[in-house]
């Protein structure tokens, strides 16, 4: 855009348009490099002066005799400058914000590995269950303003009540996990100064990530998907093809979450 306002602003100095003759123009969809083409009335007397002739054309393409508000030039070129700037200020605030939400997350998982310290393998699945989120929040093309934050968030927080589960309950079965998970989800999320509407949201996921019938939305159905993969690969599902086929079509939603788990155990 900007090229071509330049030369119209070469073409308006150089043919003695004005303001309106040019926006006239450029609605008709007029080369400004060619105008000498038609500008030369002098030479080719039968031939309408460039201003007439860009009014005769306007009216007969838009049936009007000029447009309804008229913008100049220098107008468009300051709008232009203002709108780059602006998005420029958008782009760089964007920045920071992940840069923020980035470092945040990974105190998250700091506290998670302090957390598992005594169970390592918690650790690994939890980093898969996010690498796996990540991969899908990526190839779904999801919302990553209203949804990444919250699912990368459930993704290490979702087992995070295991431990104090097995300390209460002698079991880290599902149930238990929900119950335990969400008061230290909570926790941790609020001494990184998490948005309250975040906190609610990771909390209601793991406080209900065993119990699929309370999926409510996407950032809910790719964290239980993320996790799902990981925990196949001790479920009798993936010992054939037709019946892994029958569970990725029975539990998964996102085309990126199904091929994942065909293509890891098929």
């Amino acid at each position: 855009m900007a090229v071509k306002i330049e030369k119209w602003v070469v073409a308006q100095k150089k043919y003695k348009l004005s303001d309106k003759h040019v926006q006239m123009a450029r609605e008709l969809g007029l080369n400004p490099d060619k105008l000498g083409k038609i500008d030369n009335h002098k030479q080719e007397l039968w031939k309408a002066p460039l201003p007439q002739f860009i009014e005769e054309i306007y009216f007969k393409r838009f049936k009007r005799k000029e447009p309804a508000t008229v913008r100049s030039l220098k107008d468009i070129i300051a709008g232009s400058k203002v709108n780059k700037e602006q998005k420029k200020r958008e782009k760089e605030q964007k920045r920071k914000e992940r840069s923020i939400y980035a470092t945040k997350l990974e105190a998250v998982i700091k506290t998670m590995e302090i957390v598992f310290e005594s169970v390592p393998y918690g650790i690994d699945h939890t980093m898969k269950v996010l690498d796996n989120a990540r991969q899908i929040i990526t190839e779904e093309k999801t919302d990553r303003l209203k949804y990444g934050v919250i699912i990368e968030l459930a993704a290490v927080l979702h087992d995070i009540g295991a431990i104090e589960a097995q300390k209460k309950h002698g079991s880290m079965e599902g149930h238990f996990q929900e119950l335990e998970g969400v008061p230290i989800a909570a926790e941790i999320m609020q001494e990184q100064n998490y948005e309250q509407s975040i906190i609610d949201r990771v909390c209601y996921i793991v406080g209900n990530h065993h119990t699929p019938e309370n999926i409510d939305d996407i950032d809910f159905q790719i964290l239980w998907e993320a996790d799902l993969i990981e925990n196949m690969q001790i479920m009798d599902c993936i010992q054939n093809e037709v019946t892994l086929k029958q569970f990725v079509a029975n539990n998964f939603k996102t085309q990126t979450g199904k091929n994942i788990a065909l293509n890891r155990y098929r």
